[in-house]
Parts: structure tokens; sequence; C-alpha cells
């Protein structure tokens, strides 16, 4: 079930803090757009979000996660677990190739690549 509207190409939202989700879908795979979030001792903490969709699945909702933030990368797509009391990611630091040093959010992998490396694992 898709929970954003599209109207005249505009998403109608309806933003919430984790305890109404948690009120609205109990024991439900949820799809988050981070509205407002902030980043404290190397945890991404949202604050408010919108529901993007809901799933019976972990891996529907991984899959429509990692849609999404291809779709559009700018914006802080992640997918929860109800029953989890807090919505906090944890952060690394990762190195780019130019040497300077940037945050980065844990992101899911590509579906794509999980198969090529448990392929690849697979034949060590």
């Amino acid at each position: 079930m898709l929970i954003y509207t599209k109207i005249k190409n505009k998403e109608r939202r309806i933003i919430m803090k984790w305890n109404e989700v948690q009120n609205l879908y109990p024991n439900e795979w949820v799809v988050i757009e981070a509205i407002q979030a902030h980043s404290d001792e190397g945890l991404r903490l949202v604050d408010e979000m919108a529901i993007v969709q809901k799933f019976d699945d972990s891996f529907e909702a991984m899959k429509q996660c990692n849609e999404l933030q291809r779709e559009r990368p700018a914006n802080e797509f992640y997918f929860f677990h109800t029953s989890r009391p807090r919505v906090e990611i944890r952060e690394r630091r990762c190195y780019a190739i130019s040497g300077y040093l940037q945050n980065q959010l844990i992101q899911p992998a590509p579906l794509e690549e999980l198969v090529a490396l448990r392929s690849f694992s697979s034949k060590l």
C-alpha cells in the first residue's frame, strides 16, 4: 500500500514522529523518508519522517528503499520495523579516493551487488 499521493507532480506527505508511526503501523515494516534528522555521536537520528510505504516482508521493504534511494539520492530513505524503539542509523566515515574525509550514511546495498557478492564469496 503506497502512502504517498501525487498531486500535480508534488508529493503530499503526512509528517510524523516515530511513536505516531508505531501506533499507526504496529509490527509492520515501513519505508520512511527522513524529513528532519540530525547526527549525534556517530548515529543519524530521524526526528520527523514521512511514511512512504508499509510492508509485511523486510526484503520487499529493502528493495523499495534501495529503489527510492537510486531515484532520489539527495533524500534520506530508510526501512525499519515498528517494533524498534528509535529510528537511528549508525554512520560510518568513508575516505574518498581523492583523500578527503566525508561522512556517509550506511545504506542498504543494491540487490544486484548483494547477489554478485554472494556468488563471488561462494566460489572462495
